[in-house]
């Protein structure tokens, strides 16, 4: 997790560059995203985006980011996790 929050760090204006934000703005999305796919057990973020909605509603704290917003962060964090996962050979992680 530390490693994608890191990669994020740096390329979060990518995605949503607005005037004013920081990365503490981006940070909740990048994380709901994270989370998010490590929990979604085979289910497609379409699938979850009503439950994701809702779970940024709680966990955005002061981000400046709305939904529309923060969108494309959760998305992105959870896409890069899920193509990591479909490069990483099979039982690799249990080495």
């Amino acid at each position: 997790m530390d490693s994608e929050l890191l990669y994020w760090r740096g390329q979060y204006r990518v995605l949503v560059d607005r005037p004013g934000l920081r990365y503490s703005d981006y940070e909740p999305a990048v994380k709901l995203g994270l989370d998010a796919y490590m929990r979604s057990h085979g289910r497609g973020f379409r699938e979850m985006e009503d439950d994701l909605i809702r779970c940024y509603k709680r966990v955005r704290g002061v981000s400046k980011l709305d939904w529309d917003e923060a969108r494309p962060m959760v998305e992105a964090a959870w896409h890069r996790l899920e193509q990591r996962d479909r490069l990483r050979p099979r039982g690799s992680h249990h080495a």
